[in-house]
C-alpha cells in the first residue's frame, strides 16, 4: 500500500512540473502560436482519471477531513454546471470544464498520496527540479524587457506566467540548503518583480512580511536575538529594494511608479471591470444566481475576466461554488492560526501561501487557464496532510504518557 501512495505521488510531482514547465513554454518564448489546446491539457485529464481512481477507493479519508470535504464538492458543482449548460457551452467552456475542478483534485491526489517520511526525498528532487524553469523563466523575461516595453506586451509574452514562481517559493522555504535556498527566492522574486503584474508584486510583499512576522513568533529565541534576525532581515530587504530599483531603471520598467498609480488608474480599470460584475450578478435572475450563466460566459460581458476570483465563480457558477470557495479560504485560515499555535515548522511557508493564494484571487486571478494555482495546491495538500499526521502522533503520545 505504501509503494502504491509512494508512486502515486510521485506520478503526480512528475505530471505536475511537466505541465507547468509546458505551460511557461507556451506563454513566454511560445507565445505567437494562436493554436488552442496542447498536451498539457491531456496532462490534467490524466490526472482526473488518476483522481477518480484515488477518490474511490480513499472515500473514508475523504470524509473525516474538512479541506477534502470542500474540495469534492467543488469539483461536484464545478462539473454540474458545466453539464448542465452542455449544449450551450463553447470550445473555451468546455475546455473549463477540466481546468476549473483541476485544483481541487489536485489539492486531494496531493493530500491522499503524500507519507511524510517515504516521500520526503522525493519532494526535495522535486524543489530542485525548479531550479532551470525558473532559470528559463527568468531569461525569458529579461529578454523580453530587453526588446520591448511592458505595454508592448501584447501577442508578445503572458506576463501572469510569472505567478508560478510566487506559487513556488513556499516550496523554496522547505528546502535545508541555505544557499540554495536564498539563490532561488532572489531569482523567484526578481521574476515576479520583472514581470510589472501589481498583484503578484503586492502579494509577494506582504506574503514575506507574513512569513517574517510568523518565522519570529514561533521561535523559542530571547527577544534579543529577534530584534538582532529582524534587524538582518530589514538590511537585506532594503538591499533588495534598492536592487529591485536599479533593475526598474536599467529595463526601464516604471514599476514604482505604477504601483504608486494603481489608485489613481482604479488598478488597470479593475474598479470599472468589478462594478460592472457586481451590478450584471445584481441583474441576475434567482437562478442564475443560484446556479450561475455558465462556465466562460464571463466573456458576455465583453471582459475576459473579472479579475477577482469570488466574483467570477459568483458570476459564471453560482451562489454554492462562491460559498464554498469562501469556506475553503476560511478553513485554510484556521489552519494556519492552528499551526502557529502548534509551532509547526511549515506555519511560515504555509502562511506565506495563503496570503499569496488570497491576493491574487482578490486582485487578479487564481484559478483561471494559466493554472498556477495546482503549485500551490500541491503545497497545501503536504501541508496539511503532515500537520494532521504530527497532530495524531502528538495526541497519540500524550495518551501514552497518560498510561
Amino acid at each position: 500500500m505504501t509503494n502504491k501512495k509512494t508512486f502515486s505521488f510521485w506520478l503526480l510531482l512528475v505530471v505536475v512540473y511537466v505541465y507547468s514547465f509546458l505551460k511557461i513554454y507556451r506563454n513566454t518564448i511560445n507565445f505567437y502560436d494562436t493554436s488552442r489546446g496542447g498536451i498539457w491539457n491531456y496532462l490534467l485529464i490524466f490526472l482526473f482519471l488518476l483522481f477518480l481512481v484515488i477518490f474511490f477507493t480513499k472515500l473514508d479519508r475523504i470524509s473525516n477531513s474538512i479541506h477534502l470535504k470542500i474540495a469534492s464538492l467543488l469539483c461536484f458543482f464545478f462539473w454540474v454546471n458545466g453539464i448542465s449548460s452542455l449544449g450551450q457551452l463553447s470550445e473555451y467552456g468546455a475546455y473549463l470544464l477540466i481546468v476549473y475542478p483541476s485544483f481541487s483534485f489536485v489539492f486531494i491526489l496531493t493530500f491522499l498520496s503524500f507519507n511524510t517520511k517515504k516521500d520526503s526525498r522525493v519532494l526535495k528532487m522535486w524543489i530542485v527540479m525548479w531550479i532551470p524553469i525558473l532559470f528559463f523563466m527568468l531569461v525569458a523575461f529579461l529578454s523580453f524587457f530587453k526588446s520591448y516595453e511592458y505595454y508592448q506586451s501584447g501577442n508578445k509574452i503572458a506576463l501572469n506566467i510569472s505567478y508560478y514562481a510566487l506559487c513556488f517559493i513556499p516550496f523554496v522555504f522547505l528546502l535545508e540548503n541555505r544557499y540554495i535556498k536564498i539563490l532561488l527566492l532572489v531569482i523567484s522574486s526578481v521574476i515576479v518583480f520583472v514581470s510589472n503584474k501589481r498583484a503578484g508584486i503586492i502579494a509577494l510583499a506582504i506574503g514575506f512580511l507574513l512569513f517574517l512576522f510568523i518565522y519570529l513568533l514561533g521561535r523559542n529565541k530571547s527577544i534579543t536575538k529577534k530584534i538582532k534576525f529582524f534587524f538582518v532581515f530589514s538590511i537585506l530587504f532594503i538591499v533588495g529594494l534598492l536592487s529591485f530599483y536599479f533593475i526598474d531603471k536599467y529595463f526601464s520598467l516604471n514599476i514604482f511608479s505604477r504601483l504608486f498609480n494603481v489608485f489613481n488608474d482604479g488598478g488597470s480599470g479593475r474598479v470599472k471591470i468589478y462594478t460592472e460584475v457586481f451590478d450584471a450578478i445584481k441583474l441576475s435572475s434567482p437562478i442564475e444566481l443560484l446556479f450561475g450563466h455558465g462556465v466562460g460566459s464571463i466573456s458576455s460581458l465583453n471582459i475576459t475576466s473579472a479579475h477577482n476570483d469570488f466574483l467570477n465563480i459568483l458570476y459564471e457558477l453560482g451562489f454554492v461554488p462562491f460559498l464554498l470557495v469562501s469556506i475553503f479560504y476560511f478553513v485554510l485560515i484556521c489552519t494556519l492560526l492552528k499551526m502557529i499555535r502548534y509551532k509547526n515548522p511549515l506555519a511560515p511557508a504555509f502562511g506565506f501561501s495563503v496570503a499569496v493564494s488570497l491576493i491574487l484571487s482578490l486582485f487578479s486571478s487564481n484559478f483561471d487557464d494559466q493554472l498556477y494555482s495546482i503549485v500551490l495546491a500541491v503545497f497545501w495538500g503536504i501541508s496539511i496532510s503532515d500537520f494532521n499526521r504530527s497532530r495524531k502522533e502528538s495526541a497519540l503520545r500524550n495518551v501514552l504518557v497518560r498510561r
